[in-house]
C-alpha cells in the first residue's frame, strides 16, 4: 500500500510514539548534527532518526530518564516520589505531564502520517490503529497504576515499596516489546520501503502484545513481577537473618495485608447492603404512598358519587 516508499515511522507502539513527543529543548547545533545524520543515513526528518533509535532502546526516556538498565531494585524515574507522580490536583503531576506529552506527541505522528502516506487503509491504520490506541494504552496504565497506588498503601505497604512494584510493571510492559523490537533493531535504512514494512510488522506485533495487556486489564499478567517484588521485600525486611525468619516476616505481613483486604472487602459489601436496604426501603416507602393516595382518590370519588 506504500506507494511511495515513505512514512517508515508511520506505526506507533507505546514506546516508539515518545519519539513524536519532544519534552526537552534542543540547541541548534545539535539540531543541525541530528539532521546531517539522519540524512546520512537515509532518513529524512529527525523524527525518523529518533524512532529507528526506539527499536534498539529498552525504554521510553520521559519515562525512565536516560538509563540503560534498569535492576530489580530500582525505581525508575516517574515513580520515584508519589507526590510527584500524583501532584496537586493542578495537572502538575507527572502523570497528567506524560499524557498530556503523548498527546501531543500523537497530534504529531498524525500529521507525519498525512505528509508522508498515501490516503487509503494504510494511514487509517497508522492514524487510528497504532497511535490513538498507544494513547488509550497508556491512559489505562496510568489508571491501574493509580488504582494499584491506592490500594496497596491502603493495605498498609510503604509508598516506597508500592512506587517499586508499579515500577516494575512498566518495566516489564517495555522488556516485552522490546524483544519484538529485535527484529527491527538492524534494519537497513537505506531502502526505505522495506524499512516501513519491517518497523510497521513489528509495531503490529508489539501491538498485539499490548492488547493482551488491556484484556487481562493489568492483572494476570504481571504476576512475575509481583513474585520478584515479594522476593526482594523478603530481602528488604531482615537482610541479616536466616531464610527461614525472612519467610516467617513476609508471611506475617502478608497474613496482615490479607486480613486488611478481608476487612475492605467486608466493608464494601457493607455498604452495597446498605444501599440495597435502603433502595428496597425506599420502594416500599414508595409504593405505600401510591396505595394511600389510590385509596384517598377512591374515597373521594365514593364521595362524589354518594353527593349526586
Amino acid at each position: 500500500m506504500n506507494l511511495v516508499d515513505c512514512g517508515p515511522a508511520a506505526f506507533v507502539d507505546i514506546v516508539s510514539a515518545w519519539s513524536f513527543a519532544s519534552l526537552e529543548q534542543i540547541s541548534t547545533t545539535d539540531w543541525l548534527q541530528m539532521k546531517h545524520c539522519a540524512v546520512a543515513t537515509g532518513l529524512g526528518t529527525n523524527v525518523e532518526a529518533q524512532y529507528t533509535t526506539t527499536m534498539q532502546n529498552k525504554y521510553p526516556v520521559p519515562s525512565v530518564g536516560t538509563v540503560e538498565t534498569v535492576l530489580a531494585t530500582d525505581t525508575i524515574k516517574c515513580f520515584r516520589d508519589l507526590k510527584a507522580w500524583q501532584g496537586n490536583g493542578l495537572g502538575d503531576g507527572i502523570t497528567e505531564r506524560l499524557v498530556s506529552a503523548l498527546r501531543v506527541g500523537i497530534a504529531c505522528h498524525n500529521r507525519y502520517c498525512l505528509d508522508n502516506l498515501p490516503r487509503g487503509t494504510l494511514r487509517d491504520h497508522a492514524m487510528i490503529k497504532s497511535d490513538e490506541f498507544s494513547l488509550d494504552f497508556f491512559q489505562a496504565f496510568v489508571s491501574h497504576a493509580d488504582d494499584e497506588v491506592k490500594m496497596l498503601i491502603m493495605l498498609g505497604l510503604k509508598e516506597k515499596q508500592v512506587m517499586l512494584l508499579v515500577s516494575s510493571q512498566l518495566i516489564q510492559i517495555c522488556d516485552d516489546l522490546f524483544e519484538l523490537h529485535q527484529d527491527a533493531a538492524n534494519v537497513d535504512t537505506t531502502n526505505k520501503g522495506l524499512t516501513a514494512v519491517c518497523f510497521a510488522w513489528v509495531t503490529l506485533r508489539s501491538l498485539i502484545k499490548m492488547a493482551e495487556y488491556l484484556q487481562d486489564k493489568f492483572k494476570n499478567v504481571f504476576a512475575g513481577t509481583f513474585v520478584r517484588f515479594l522476593t526482594t521485600q523478603i530481602a528488604d525486611i531482615n537482610p541479616t537473618g536466616s531464610w527461614k525468619e525472612k519467610a516467617t516476616t513476609m508471611e506475617t505481613k502478608i497474613t496482615a495485608m490479607g486480613n486488611r483486604l478481608t476487612k475492605v472487602k467486608d466493608e464494601a459489601a457493607s455498604k452495597d447492603l446498605l444501599h440495597r436496604v435502603n433502595t428496597k426501603l425506599e420502594l416500599l416507602i414508595r409504593l405505600n404512598n401510591l396505595k394511600k393516595n389510590g385509596n384517598a382518590r377512591q374515597r373521594r370519588g365514593n364521595q362524589d358519587e354518594d353527593g349526586i
